[in-house]
């Protein structure tokens, strides 16, 4: 049933659900009310790009590492990835080696390169150097260093 006077195409998974949309304005509320937790991500954001790039220096990988705030993704290419075409460069194979790597020592990344990492407020210090380790660790097992 439509409420307009024209059909209005209406679709999403929660798109409509009255808790989803309470709790997505509290979410919002929390944001506004809250303005550390920007440079608290955006910290944290750094940190882990940081310590992946760390990583890629100590084991010699020339691969990069983008970063908007708190979404980190680490390309497996060289040079820098600025759209969707810089990104088709990257090693597929070598990607899905590390996914498994990674997800092996418990940390779950989005299963595609062309996903970054999304980090937020919960996420400890810690949390992020256990993934800097695992990072390590996987890079190290999926290039066979």
């Amino acid at each position: 049933m439509c409420i307009s006077s024209r059909p209005v195409y209406q679709a999403g998974t929660l798109s409509g659900n009255p808790l989803a949309m309470f709790l997505g304005k509290k979410n919002l509320e929390t944001l506004r009310d809250h303005k550390d937790i920007y440079s608290e991500l955006d910290r944290k954001g750094k940190m882990l790009q940081e310590g992946i790039q760390n990583n890629l220096k100590k084991l010699g990988l020339d691969y990069t590492v983008n970063r908007a705030g708190s979404l980190v993704c680490l390309f497996f290419t060289s040079g820098p990835v600025q759209n969707f075409d810089d990104a088709t460069k990257s090693d597929i194979d070598k990607f899905n080696a590390y996914f498994k790597e990674m997800l092996d020592r418990g940390i779950l990344i989005a299963p595609s390169q062309y996903e970054a990492m999304f980090l937020s407020y919960a996420h400890t210090d810690e949390d992020i150097e256990y993934t800097i380790k695992c990072n390590y660790e996987a890079l190290k097992a999926s290039h066979n260093l």
